[in-house]
């Protein structure tokens, strides 16, 4: 069997932790979105996928310029190197669980590219799908990582609560989350 959303899903009250997903992408991260989240002092975590850094180069170091200006402050999650995906396939064989995907190999390379441009790794790890099993738990925890997961996926409609992890992407592939995000922050102003 296959894990659904498995790790780390909520945090204490007092508010929620935004975290958003850079995937493999072939659209433009959405600046404009992160930039209104500029100056207000929320911490975001953003993971990252290798192949993203390496396609998306010019707005990965627009957000790194970001967090040395003071304007964002940005906690680096791993979200592996290829972020696996097959358009059709079920999800229980699917993200990670494809044939010939290893898991040390997405973790470790996107570490290293991270360090290489200037990233510090957190000790945190999103499987792509927020799809594991066991064996994929045990790996992460080898490589002394916390497996993050979410339970407000904006997108998807799960409404968030106090202490929620918020899941959205600012990648360009999920405009809907993001507009509610905008939505129920403007409410809460």
């Amino acid at each position: 069997g296959f894990l659904e959303n498995a790790g780390l899903t909520h945090g204490e009250r007092g508010g929620g932790y935004f975290t958003g997903d850079l995937c493999p992408s072939s659209k433009p991260m959405d600046r404009d979105f992160l930039a209104t989240l500029e100056g207000e002092k929320t911490p975001i975590a953003l993971s990252i996928s290798g192949l993203w850094l390496k396609h998306h180069f010019a707005d990965y170091r627009w957000l790194v310029d970001r967090q040395a200006e003071g304007k964002l402050a940005i906690t680096w999650i791993n979200h592996t190197y290829t972020h696996p995906y097959k358009k059709g396939v079920a999800e229980g064989v699917n993200f990670l669980l494809l044939p010939g995907v290893d898991p040390d190999y997405e973790i470790l390379e996107t570490e290293r590219l991270l360090i290489a441009n200037g990233g510090t790794p957190s000790l945190f790890f999103r499987f792509p799908g927020l799809v594991s099993t066991s064996p994929l738990m045990r790996a992460v925890r080898e490589h002394h990582l916390i497996a993050l997961g979410a339970d407000a996926w904006l997108a998807l409609n799960q409404a968030p609560h106090d202490g929620s992890i918020l899941l959205v992407h600012p990648n360009g592939n999920e405009e809907r989350g993001l507009k509610i995000y905008q939505r129920d922050a403007g409410e809460k102003k």
